[in-house]
């Protein structure tokens, strides 16, 4: 492995691209990640490189600097994460499925993305080229980058109006002027002025859109 030296220090190429991704992240979004405890950030760094198969670090930083139109598929359960990466799911909700993809629009049939087998439904390994699958925690961590679609369904109903309002700032924070939210349809907005940049835009789903 090539290694540079400074100051007497030998640094790899990984430590070279660990140092270079917060800066990168700040440069594109304005999201501050330099500050962060080193040793915490890099662990979260390595294990999306591992999880999502990327060749290096920096081919993290490229695709998410150059190729912005992708989805973040989180959670703060890894099992979660593992059965949505899997794409595998069970064959008797495919009926829920196909209606909810023709309710949402979708041109093609259905049957397209998927094969059946075994009582299950695998999903076309292509639909995930654009997904990233990290885990994160929506009561103690930060924006990852800036979305133009958050949907969050039924995990705020189980937090105080305190943390309901944090992780509602978090998602504001996240979203591009004009982006939108999905909450479950049993949450509600709690009231407070600093909220008042979600503004409702159906009257049968939860759905808001953030103007400032």
């Amino acid at each position: 492995m090539i290694k540079s030296i400074k100051n007497g220090h030998e640094n790899s190429n990984e430590d070279i691209e660990l140092k270079l991704f917060p800066d990168g992240i700040y440069l594109k979004y304005g999201y501050d990640f330099r500050n962060y405890d080193p040793s915490s950030l890099h662990r979260r760094i390595r294990k999306l490189k591992i999880e999502n198969n990327f060749a290096s670090l920096s081919a993290i930083t490229h695709k998410i600097i150059y190729d912005p139109s992708l989805i973040y598929a989180m959670d703060l359960n890894q099992q979660a994460i593992d059965k949505a990466k899997s794409g595998i799911y069970p064959l008797n909700l495919l009926q829920k499925y196909t209606s909810n993809y023709q309710k949402s629009g979708g041109k093609n049939e259905f049957s397209d993305y998927y094969t059946a087998n075994y009582g299950s439904v695998i999903l076309d390994q292509a639909l995930k080229k654009n997904i990233l699958f990290p885990q994160h925690n929506l009561a103690t961590e930060q924006s990852f980058n800036e979305m133009n679609l958050i949907t969050c369904r039924n995990v705020l109903i189980y937090f105080n109006k305190t943390l309901q309002c944090r992780v509602l700032n978090l998602f504001g924070d996240s979203l591009v002027t004009g982006g939108f939210l999905g909450l479950g349809n049993s949450e509600s907005i709690p009231s407070a002025d600093k909220l008042n940049y979600l503004h409702k835009v159906s009257h049968n789903e939860n759905i808001f859109q953030i103007i400032r």
